[in-house]
């Protein structure tokens, strides 16, 4: 989506620009493919490698998860790209500034729509876009539900405390059901009646104090490190032969 969007620079992106990037099939395949060779075939650029197999489909769902997008946001116009796959990292104080630790990533876009600023993160699988409280979203047996949501508060939160934006919404695409009439990308909080996350200031302190919590008591010399209680979260473990657990 990168290169798709990279040339509508800082403009207000409207219905027909969508319309006409949807309609350019040459455009989007070409830059498919220059997405696949330096990301998947790692060949240089001007080289084109050639598609066999499993290659092959997953060309397709590419092609088709960005047509999704693109459908998306023209029903979702006016907005204006800030940036795309840019890098944010903050230093998290731990241990009363003793320690810092980075945190951040690499965020999917960064766009302004209606005056908001909208963390966006594209997801590809099945995972969660409700959450109860910080404090069992970031806890260690909130399973991979809620992995999305984590990393789209913690985004959130170092975007926050690297620009003066007014307003912060975290977001998910998640491009298999975006295209659904209730597809609503906004994060959803149990705990108040479902009503979605419009302002991510109204979290940002109880997510850094968690966030805190956590990374002080894995830093700390005194914890041990325990294993899970659920097995089943050892099955795609990248350590799992380490602690004997999963399948062989």
């Amino acid at each position: 989506m990168k290169l798709l969007y990279s040339d509508f620079g800082s403009k207000i992106v409207n219905a027909e620009d969508i319309r006409k990037l949807r309609n350019d099939r040459e455009q989007i395949a070409h830059y498919i493919d220059q997405a696949f060779n330096e990301e998947y075939f790692k060949v240089p650029s001007g080289i084109s490698a050639e598609y066999k197999g499993r290659n092959l489909i997953i060309r397709q769902v590419m092609n088709t998860y960005v047509g999704n997008i693109l459908a998306f946001d023209e029903k979702n116009v006016p907005f204006r790209i800030d940036t795309l796959e840019e890098k944010y990292t903050w230093p998290l104080e731990l241990s009363g500034g003793k320690r810092k630790v980075w945190i951040g990533g690499i965020i999917d876009r960064i766009d302004f729509k209606n005056e908001v600023c909208r963390i966006i993160d594209y997801k590809t699988g099945k995972v969660g876009s409700e959450f109860k409280d910080p404090e069992e979203t970031f806890s260690s047996d909130a399973g991979h539900s809620c992995d999305a949501i984590r990393q789209s508060f913690l985004y959130s939160l170092v975007v926050s405390k690297l620009k003066n934006y007014k307003k912060i919404q975290p977001s998910l695409f998640f491009v298999r059901s975006i295209l659904q009439e209730d597809f609503d990308p906004r994060i959803i909080n149990r705990s108040s009646g479902r009503i979605p996350v419009e302002d991510f200031s109204t979290l940002s302190a109880d997510i850094e104090n968690r966030l805190v919590e956590i990374l002080s008591e894995l830093y700390d010399p005194d914890v041990e490190f325990v294993q899970t209680e659920d097995e089943n979260r050892c099955t795609y473990c990248l350590y799992r032969s380490i602690c004997w657990r999963g399948p062989e």
